[in-house]
């Protein structure tokens, strides 16, 4: 039990890490498109592994390549939803993810913490809050700490009291911060005086893109 507790913990804390093994005997339909099929996958699986948000979406296009041939393999649908989680189109896991679970249920044990995640993500509070609170049952019954779950929950309980009680907001995009690159990881200083970014523009310190994607590296900026 102790190892089964154990397993868990590090599966909720590092649940990026792990991707559904792909029998690609059973995710085989016919000839016609498998050995490309196949090789996409693996691909996919390769990125996924690297476990960061550039790889992640690296992940996703030869999984979706994969998914051209076969739509309707749990494990497959199951990592394409993971991989969105992690990446900046999380609202896009839930497609996937719920596909995944209904071709087969209990398909990992973090399948109903990820289900709350996109739920959450898509602002749709209570089914992730259903989730969320089947999941913190289950890491209960093991004796795992709930603390991230809980704080999850009351997250969506903020949300739906939000979005009850909404207030007239401008929305104004700001030049310097929103480019045309990928702009992500913003934070505020507790004094509300200066803001924290992370940013692949062109133009910082190596000003040269990567080999692996072709977008420029990662620097961050303070405004």
């Amino acid at each position: 039990m102790k190892k089964i507790i154990i397993f868990i913990t590090v599966i909720f804390f590092s649940i990026s890490i792990f991707a559904q093994k792909i029998d690609l005997k059973e995710f085989k339909k016919g000839e016609k498109g498998y050995e490309e099929a196949k090789s996409n996958v693996k691909k996919g699986n390769s990125y996924f592994k690297k476990d960061n948000r550039i790889a992640y979406l690296q992940a996703i296009e030869f999984y979706l390549k994969a998914y051209e041939y076969n739509s309707g393999n749990a494990e497959l649908n199951y990592n394409i939803g993971v991989s969105y989680l992690e990446s900046i189109h999380k609202k896009k896991a839930l497609l996937y993810l719920r596909k995944a679970d209904s071709l087969k249920k209990d398909i990992s044990p973090t399948i109903n913490w990820n289900l709350g995640r996109a739920y959450h993500y898509n602002l749709m509070f209570d089914k992730a809050i259903e989730k969320y609170t089947v999941f913190k049952k289950y890491i209960s019954k093991l004796g795992g700490n709930t603390d991230k779950v809980e704080r999850r929950i009351k997250e969506c309980e903020n949300g739906k009291l939000l979005v009850a009680n909404p207030v007239n907001a401008e929305i104004l995009k700001i030049d310097i911060i929103n480019s045309s690159a990928h702009d992500y990881s913003p934070l505020i200083s507790a004094d509300e005086s200066m803001m924290i970014f992370t940013s692949r523009r062109k133009g910082g310190t190596t000003n040269q893109p990567t080999r692996e994607d072709g977008m420029y590296y990662e620097d961050i900026y303070i405004l």
